[in-house]
């Protein structure tokens, strides 16, 4: 699997590095990992209509309008950024059914999650890279947060940077995760996919570092009395 990351370049992007960064993403597809999260999410909830999905760090919204494509009945989209609220303000205008809007847009910190989603409100939750630009103090409770607000039967897909990724060594304020700190936040959810995935790349700037991301996919059990 590719690492289809921006680059880090600092843990306090400016609004302007962001709309560049989104200028130049308007027009990707959606992540491969999006498309195997709806195909779980499915296995319980066959009918797409009744499945509330929340995407955090929403970004572009290209993933957020794929679930509103593939028939999703109600899309939260989470992100603090300036041009990911203008983004979300085209997507609202856009995606109505019979003036029951079916997207919404919260420029929430990723921290103050647990306090706006109740407790089994999404049978979908996705965030790809965002949730690693978190203080670690913070990352714990967050993560237990969006597990008590997903659904018995619902899914969690989320891509997190590992502990020898070299941005680990430039960037404070962010968490970096090991195999056993992985295992750990997952423990009661069921395994669907874990990907540990390193490699030698290059950025931008053709300069050669390591990369490491884990990419998961996990289901909550449909009895989670334990939860």
């Amino acid at each position: 699997m590719s690492d289809p990351r921006p680059d880090i370049e600092s843990s306090e992007v400016s609004d302007e590095g962001l709309s560049e960064y989104y200028r130049q993403n308007l027009d990707r597809e959606a992540r491969p990992e999006l498309s195997e999260a709806l195909s779980a999410v499915q296995e319980n909830f066959p009918d797409l209509s009744v499945v509330r999905a929340v995407d955090i760090g929403a970004g572009t919204m290209v993933e957020s309008k794929a679930l509103l494509q593939a028939g999703i009945g109600h899309v939260l989209a989470t992100d603090t950024s300036r041009s990911a609220e203008r983004l979300a303000l085209d997507v609202s205008l856009r995606h109505s059914d019979q003036a029951i809007d079916r997207f919404e847009f919260s420029a929430t910190p990723h921290q103050a999650l647990p306090d706006i989603l109740k407790a089994d409100s999404a049978e979908l939750i996705i965030s790809y890279y965002s949730l690693s630009f978190m203080n670690p103090d913070d990352f714990k409770s967050t993560w237990n947060g969006l597990t008590r607000a997903l659904a018995p039967g619902g899914i969690v897909s989320v891509s997190l940077f590992g502990e020898n990724d070299d941005s680990k060594e430039r960037e404070a304020g962010m968490t970096f995760l090991s195999r056993a700190e992985i295992n750990e936040m997952v423990a009661g959810l069921e395994e669907i996919r874990l990907d540990d995935i390193e490699q030698d790349r290059l950025d931008s700037r053709g300069n050669p570092y390591h990369s490491h991301v884990f990419s998961l996919v996990y289901r909550k059990p449909v009895s989670s009395e334990t939860m």
